[in-house]
């Protein structure tokens, strides 16, 4: 019985001493740059609403910076994301409802900029295919810096009203 508690009493001390490797997700993430304010630029998602009582809410998220992702991008796309002034590869995200599309823009961010990712999003004839358009603006010009990206939209259904197939 003794030999047994103290094997216990062992292993409880060795486990209490260990540490866990952080998960998959909190590794490789983007780390905004910390600097003073006017030496950085800032990027920030967009929301936009639909004309028609049922088309809710479009919102378009920066989903990775330079390959790391953005952590929680989905609930903080109005966020101001600090970048380091020069060249940035962006993943643009476009949510709404089942539907979503994706997009990869570069862009050269200057210091004491602001960034907005631009969404509009519509439909093609013939067969109606769904699309969003990306984009990212200058907030001081209004102006574009970066082209106009058209993407297909995947997801939902057609038969779906009110969330419910």
């Amino acid at each position: 019985m003794t030999n047994r508690l103290s094997l216990l009493t062992v292993i409880v001390a060795l486990l209490c001493g260990c540490e866990t490797a952080p998960g998959p997700a909190a590794e490789g993430g983007y780390v905004p740059p910390l600097a003073e304010a006017g030496v950085l630029a800032t990027i920030t998602g967009s929301r936009t609403s639909g004309e028609e009582f049922l088309e809710g809410e479009h919102t378009g998220q920066v989903l990775m910076i330079d390959s790391k992702l953005v952590r929680d991008s989905h609930d903080a796309w109005s966020k101001s994301i600090a970048l380091a002034p020069g060249r940035h590869s962006i993943v643009a995200k476009y949510d709404h409802a089942h539907y979503m599309s994706q997009a990869f823009l570069t862009f050269e961010a200057k210091a004491g900029s602001a960034y907005q990712l631009a969404i509009k999003n519509g439909t093609e004839p013939p067969d109606e295919q769904r699309y969003c358009e990306f984009w990212i603006v200058d907030l001081a010009t209004g102006r574009p810096v970066t082209e106009v990206l058209r993407r297909h939209v995947s997801g939902g259904s057609p038969q779906w009203i009110f969330g419910v197939p």
